[in-house]
């Protein structure tokens, strides 16, 4: 009496192992743009973000923030700090901590979105704490005019 044997051949586990490897090359490029687009996406709401909060220091006080109110992450108003800039304490990857949306020098291991100087104005890091907290922009805000521009 012959017992039957069950099991998978070599073959049939290599045309599988085949498969998923032809689908993995398809699907982790596609991964890898999807990322970098929402990393972007993220930019620009924080950078909408931002530019509200310029116009609303405006309106409150008459005038635009300058470029070290920004540094702070505050404005202060009637001898009051007035969060405007600050984000959630972050912990970047050279265990330096940041508590702004906006920065002047970026933590290490950061991955920059585009390209590009700021012509008139201080250039400033728009850091991107969400989806990925490894992503900045560059965004120069000319402090006389009150007027933002990204390079991303």
């Amino acid at each position: 009496m012959m017992k039957s044997k069950k099991g998978f051949t070599l073959v049939e586990l290599a045309i599988v192992i085949v498969v998923i490897g032809i689908l993995a090359a398809i699907a982790i490029p596609r991964f890898l743009t999807m990322q970098e687009a929402a990393g972007k996406a993220a930019l620009d709401a924080n950078f909408d973000g931002l530019r509200t909060a310029i116009v609303a220091v405006k309106a409150r006080m008459g005038r635009f923030p300058t470029t070290a109110e920004l540094d702070r992450g505050y404005v202060r108003i009637d001898g009051d700090n007035k969060a405007f800039f600050s984000s959630p304490v972050e912990r970047y990857s050279d265990e330096t901590y940041s508590n702004y949306l906006v920065n002047r020098s970026a933590p290490s291991g950061v991955t920059r979105v585009g390209s590009g100087r700021c012509r008139s104005g201080a250039a400033l890091y728009l850091l991107n704490k969400y989806p990925n907290p490894d992503v900045y922009g560059v965004v120069c805000y000319d402090q006389a005019k009150g007027t933002l521009k990204k390079t991303w």
